[in-house]
């Protein structure tokens, strides 16, 4: 999935960065994600938003659980080929007597941050793409703001690039998939069950409004859709350190009985198979 949250301001953008993104979801020695730098912008300026990028809940458990690196792998590609196709519509500010207009720019400077668990420690591979409020304006040859309204518009867009990438990854390593008609798929053999118990901060962020209403019933009817955005990232006592790498997979393996270790371990020793090459199609058929 592909979510976007904005930052107002510099003090904002860096608890966001110590709180959330700069930090493991688990500790080991004090240990901190290192960020990666991606775009053809190369300076950087305010920050200007987070896009959140995840894969399906099976493909984590696989990744993570099962330990198929292959799938992490294949998560790093499908965000870059996204992440590319995202770049193409940034754009910079202009104004013009008085009237507001913008001229893409095709260049951005961004982090990516990686994580491994979700905030109830549950197998969640995702990654934190940060965008910095600049983008290089060749035609004046200076930095200026950004014009982020088309980049806000392709995010669904990018997030089935996202899908279809990573998709065809899985397939290759031999993993049958599942569509969904939002868009997303699940990987079969991975049970449903599995994927709902490994999804304990989803129930916490669904259940949270519900809890809220009961306590302040004044709220019914506002915007819960933003309500439960808010909680979703406002609540970070999620802090448990002097957990090791070792650790959190035993807490893991511990969830699971001996009959659903061997089903995922299983599918991951499924035989690589070649991609087939793709066939000519039409763009009806392409689009259907």
């Amino acid at each position: 999935m592909v979510t976007a949250k904005t930052q107002l301001n510099l003090t904002s953008a860096k608890d966001y960065f110590q709180e959330h993104l700069g930090v493991g979801d688990y500790y080991e020695e004090g240990q901190r994600v290192s960020g990666e730098w991606y775009g053809d912008g190369s300076r950087q300026s305010k920050l200007s938003g987070v896009v959140h990028f995840s894969p399906p809940k099976s493909v984590s458990i696989l990744a993570l659980v099962a330990e198929d690196a292959r799938l992490v792998e294949a998560h790093h590609r499908a965000l870059r080929i996204a992440l590319e196709e995202f770049e193409q519509f940034v754009a910079i500010r202009l104004h013009r007597k008085g009237a507001r207009d913008y001229r893409v720019t095709q260049n951005i400077v961004a982090a990516q941050f990686t994580h491994d668990t979700s905030r109830a420690l549950d197998p969640h591979l995702h990654t934190h793409c940060i965008g910095f409020n600049a983008s290089l304006d060749a035609a004046e040859g200076r930095w200026k703001a950004l014009e982020n309204y088309d980049m806000m518009r392709a995010r669904k867009y990018v997030e089935n690039i996202y899908y279809h990438e990573l998709a065809k990854d899985v397939r290759r390593f031999g993993y049958l998939v599942c569509n969904h008609p939002r868009g997303d798929f699940e990987l079969e053999g991975v049970p449903a069950e599995l994927c709902q118990r490994f999804s304990k901060r989803q129930r916490q962020i669904d259940e949270a409004p519900v809890e809220l209403l009961r306590a302040k019933s004044e709220l019914d009817g506002t915007n819960m859709k933003a309500i439960r955005e808010r909680l979703a990232t406002a609540e970070r006592a999620r802090r448990m350190r002097d957990v090791s790498t070792a650790e959190l997979r035993s807490l893991w393996q511990g969830q699971l009985t001996r009959a659903e270790n061997d089903q995922i371990a299983g599918l991951v020793e499924q035989q690589i198979v070649d991609e087939p090459a793709p066939q000519s199609r039409s763009l009806e058929e392409a689009i259907a």
